[in-house]
């Protein structure tokens, strides 16, 4: 048996975990998924994590809520270690959860956009304490699992590196190159054991945090999370995935290789 971590986990032998805010897309037929969040209580209440959880239970699958604050590494260690109790190996990890948001999420917009020199020190801590930290922490922990079967992959959520000025700035450039690196520098090391690792870059995804700044953002382009799930879900069936391996993939031209509409 195995699991997918976004945190998800396949009775089928397929296996995942995902962390964060993309889709149960990921998660289809006889998926036992491991979905993460802070609080129980605030988890049951999120129409999207019931969402996620239904839709593995009706594809035949369970959906399982855990208890994990990605920020303390022993939250993670304790996952992890009920993962492989329960489903003894990982074919999908989604490094996804991110705290970098926090600040911008609670109003301060002009604090996001302004200069590197105007914005807070804990702008910059935000974005790496609560985002390659925990990454990193998440990746380390998650690959003895991964090792089990080989043709498993790791994703890290990333974005492009900034041609010109972006919100976020300075601080923001840097942990989103940092994660870059990490898958990169990752799959060489785990590329004799058959696991896969790859940083993915979509869009502007439509979340509850995005869309509350959507008058100040051009959305035309932007991606849906279930457009995303179903990005990787296709990446993971893909047997030619190993030559992807160290890359950093977009969304849109993996959607446009795989034929999935990533908007919707």
């Amino acid at each position: 048996m195995g699991a997918d971590f976004s945190l998800g986990h396949e009775a089928s032998g397929k296996e995942g975990l995902q962390q964060g805010r993309i889709d149960r897309s990921l998660f289809t037929s006889n998926a036992n998924a491991y979905f993460t969040d802070t609080a129980l209580g605030d988890y049951k209440t999120s129409l999207s994590a019931l969402g996620k959880l239904e839709a593995v239970t009706a594809a035949g699958g369970q959906g399982i809520a855990a208890v994990c604050d990605h920020r303390d590494d022993e939250h993670v260690r304790a996952v992890v270690a009920r993962i492989g109790s329960e489903s003894r190996a990982l074919r999908l990890l989604v490094n996804n959860a991110w705290g970098g948001y926090e600040r911008v999420n609670a109003g301060e917009w002009q604090e996001w956009t302004a200069p590197f020199w105007q914005q807070p020190k804990q702008h910059f801590d935000a974005m790496f304490d609560g985002g390659v930290h925990m990454h990193y922490t998440t990746a380390v922990l998650a690959a003895p699992l991964l090792l089990r079967r080989p043709g498993s992959l790791s994703v890290t959520l990333s974005v492009p590196r900034p041609e010109g000025d972006q919100p976020g700035g300075v601080a923001y450039a840097m942990a989103k190159a940092a994660d870059d690196a990490l898958a990169a520098a990752a799959a060489r090391q785990l590329a004799p054991y058959g696991v896969i690792s790859v940083a993915l870059h979509p869009g502007w995804v439509r979340t509850e945090g995005v869309m509350q700044f959507a008058d100040q953002l051009d959305l035309s382009g932007s991606q849906s999370p279930e457009g995303v799930g179903r990005v990787i879900a296709a990446l993971a069936a893909d047997p030619g995935k190993a030559s992807l391996s160290g890359r950093a993939l977009t969304v849109s031209d993996l959607a446009a290789t795989y034929c999935i509409d990533a908007a919707s």
